[in-house]
């Protein structure tokens, strides 16, 4: 009867093993090393931020990872509007949210707005200062009003994003504006 039930609800047993051999591949397969390979974006936020503790010992410095871009998204242009004239990103780290928006003035100049948010809730954390930082290291200074940052005449390019708050940095590395 014990062989009945087996043969009609379970995976052959292996008669070498005494254990069915689903149940063995399960087995080994778990006992495997595990290759886990990180999102290339982790491993340079993980990067990004050993080098600023490097660089500025004692400095709670907060590197912000990308999670949302609308230019990342497909939308047919009829919902989406003028193409490219706006581009909204989102920007995480493990205390705080970055909403960044960049709207096109000219063919060569953007405006940009953002805020921080805690992850708990609540109202916009008002930054200290709002650095654009560019690749040739020249430094815009944005305007922190009402919760919000405002960095006009913004050329396309790549930069660097770091929010000073009270007590802490956001640092929102390779921001594309325009580009």
């Amino acid at each position: 009867m014990e062989e009945e039930v087996r043969m009609e609800g379970f995976p052959a047993v292996d008669e070498e093993m005494a254990e069915p051999s689903w149940l063995r591949r399960v087995a080994d397969a778990l006992r495997a090393p595990k290759i886990v390979e990180a999102p290339q974006s982790v491993i340079e936020c993980a990067r990004t931020a050993f080098a600023e503790r490097r660089r500025r010992p004692g400095q709670v410095v907060h590197v912000a990872r990308p999670l949302y871009d609308s230019w990342a998204t497909l939308a047919p242009v009829a919902i989406r509007g003028e193409a490219g004239s706006t581009r909204h990103q989102v920007f995480s780290t493990a205390w705080h949210d970055v909403d960044l928006w960049g709207e096109r003035l000219t063919d060569d100049l953007w405006y940009l707005i953002g805020q921080v948010l805690p992850k708990e809730g609540g109202a916009a954390i008002r930054p200290i200062e709002a650095l654009l930082v560019s690749s040739d290291k020249s430094v815009k200074t944005g305007v922190p009003d009402n919760g919000e940052f405002h960095i006009p005449s913004v050329h396309p390019g790549t930069y660097d994003l770091r929010l000073r708050l009270s007590g802490a940095e956001v640092l929102l590395p390779n921001v594309q504006v325009g580009a």
